[in-house]
């Protein structure tokens, strides 16, 4: 899919400490290189030709660089999402401006209470949405989302992960890269079965190089996954440049590569 915006958020110092945590590991993050992978990860959205919105850190929210999870965009509508987790919901508020400054249709999910989505539960494939059954995005979020796109939006239960993306994400029109594991394998089934369109799936056995950019005849890759790399290299045209960008430390934390940023066609 083609875009020419990207909307990025800094990375506060109170995530090395505060970022929440699915998993009850709290391994060192070295803050010297996170800075320095996000920093890489901008540069190349930049180096690809997108302007990119960078929104300022905020210390009251140490989880606010994810910036994937406050927002949906489709073409040039928006929602604005009610995060599943109460510690992010104000992380809107900065996104809200970004929107406005892209010219975007908003649509507000905060307005309705009972709706939750985080965005990194959100697949959109061009046509329709997968969206994660997870807990942090609810049956209502999903009838919000089909409600304000007009496109078909199928829940996906997940089990194990954080959200759907942490397991899946586009490799390229009507392709879905997703891990190769029993969770991997159970959404990949569920997904073949509301699907309204047919889609490939490539099967990585690294679950973190399932996450990845695609846009602009241009893949980001999570770097230190050689195997995964062979897979999609195969898996996609030789005009396909692939962007490997290390991802370690806020990989602690729980970020995949998609989390970092929202792509926008304004």
């Amino acid at each position: 899919m083609e875009y020419n915006t990207a909307v990025c958020r800094g990375i506060p110092k109170s995530l090395i400490e505060g970022g929440l945590r699915l998993e009850n590991d709290h391994s060192p993050i070295d803050e010297a290189l996170m800075r320095r992978q996000h920093d890489e990860y901008t540069d190349a959205l930049k180096k690809c030709g997108l302007k990119v919105i960078e929104l300022p850190a905020d210390e009251s929210l140490p989880d606010c660089v994810f910036t994937e999870d406050a927002a949906v965009v489709f073409v040039k509508k928006a929602v604005l999402t009610n995060q599943g987790h109460p510690a992010r919901r104000a992380e809107v508020n900065e996104m809200r401006k970004a929107l406005e400054q892209a010219g975007v249709e908003i649509f507000d999910m905060t307005e309705e209470p009972d709706s939750h989505v985080d965005g990194g539960d959100v697949l959109f494939t061009g046509s329709e949405i997968f969206i994660g059954d997870s807990k942090r995005s609810n049956k209502a979020g999903a009838d919000f989302l089909r409600k304000s796109f007009g496109i078909p939006v199928h829940q996906i239960k997940v089990d194990e992960g954080l959200h759907l993306k942490s397991n899946c994400s586009m490799l390229g029109l009507n392709k879905i890269i997703i891990s190769n594991d029993k969770d991997g394998k159970s959404m990949a089934k569920e997904i073949m079965e509301a699907a309204q369109n047919p889609y490939t799936f490539v099967f990585v056995s690294d679950i973190k190089a399932s996450n990845v950019v695609s846009f602009n005849k241009t893949v980001f890759i999570p770097a230190g996954y050689p195997e995964s790399r062979k897979i999609i290299e195969e898996n996609v045209g030789k005009e396909i440049k692939l962007v490997e960008l290390g991802n370690t430390e806020l990989a602690k934390v729980d970020g995949c590569l998609t989390c970092c940023s929202i792509l926008i066609n304004a």
